[in-house]
Parts: C-alpha cells; sequence; structure tokens
C-alpha cells in the first residue's frame, strides 16, 4: 500500500470528516450573517428610539401649540439643548438648533387646532435636519446622545 492510498477506516473517517468540516463552515457563515443582521436591526432601533425622543422633546416642551410661535420654539429650543447635555449654548450649538426649528415647527404644526398639520410633515423636516446634520458633521445627529457624562461623586467636608 503507497502513501497515497488509505485503508477501509480512513476513508470513512475521511468522508465524516469532511461532512463534519462542511457542517462548521455552514455554522460560521450563519453566525456571521445573523451577527450583520442583528448589529443592523439593533443600529435601527437605536436610531428609530433617538428619532423618538427628539420629536418627543420637542413635544412634550411645545406646552400650548396655539401660543406664539417665538414662545414655542424657545421652550423648544431649551428641551432640546437639555435633554442633549448643553447647559450653554455655543455658537456651534446654536446651528444646530436654528437647523432643528423647522422640524418644531412641523411638530407645532401637526398638532395645533389652527394648523392642522401631518405626521409626514414632521417626517420630511425629521429628514432634511438628519441629512443637513450627517453631510455638515459626517456622522448621524444621534451620536450626540452617546456623550459621556463622568459621574461627580458628592463629597460633604
Amino acid at each position: 500500500m503507497t502513501a497515497t492510498e488509505q485503508t477501509p477506516p480512513l476513508k470513512l473517517l475521511a468522508v465524516f470528516q469532511a461532512s463534519a468540516n462542511a457542517a462548521q463552515s455552514a455554522e460560521a457563515q450563519l453566525r456571521s450573517e445573523f451577527a450583520a443582521k442583528i448589529a443592523l436591526s439593533e443600529r435601527r432601533r437605536v436610531h428609530a428610539y433617538r428619532r423618538l425622543r427628539l420629536v418627543k422633546s420637542l413635544l412634550d416642551s411645545l406646552g400650548n401649540a396655539d401660543q406664539e410661535i417665538e414662545e414655542c420654539w424657545s421652550t423648544q429650543r431649551l428641551a432640546v439643548a437639555h435633554d442633549l447635555g448643553w447647559s450653554t449654548v455655543s455658537d456651534n450649538y446654536a446651528a444646530i438648533l436654528d437647523q432643528i426649528r423647522p422640524l418644531a415647527m412641523a411638530i407645532r404644526s401637526s398638532v395645533a387646532r389652527e394648523f392642522g398639520g401631518d405626521a409626514d410633515d414632521v417626517m420630511r423636516q425629521l429628514e432634511i435636519f438628519e441629512t443637513w446634520f450627517e453631510q455638515k458633521h459626517g456622522k448621524s445627529f444621534y451620536v450626540l446622545y452617546d456623550q459621556y457624562v463622568p459621574e461627580v461623586p458628592v463629597v460633604d467636608f
């Protein structure tokens, strides 16, 4: 028997080894595909909840939608700044808030009795803002919600 020839037991084991290797490879590929799908789903979920958070902040701070536009916007502007952890509004922050204003006005219009706007306009304004932010800053607006704020221990002297 030459070195390249296999005995029947070795041939049998080789068949099962090839089958096991193929099954392992298929599992690894499936796990990789599922991991990618789960990661995509997670990103979509996070994005949707952050959108909800922004819209909810603008809506909750609206107060009476029938009040003057500037009063509504002033309250909404402060709420968004607070929600993002901005204690002072720099020029960069002000520019971002200025771009959010049409979204805030669309939200006001959608709930004000006199305007009777709709959710489609709110969604359109949100998408316009998101696109502007991403083009200007090269990342999603919603990464601003990821800012880490270290806890400061309270010390009594």
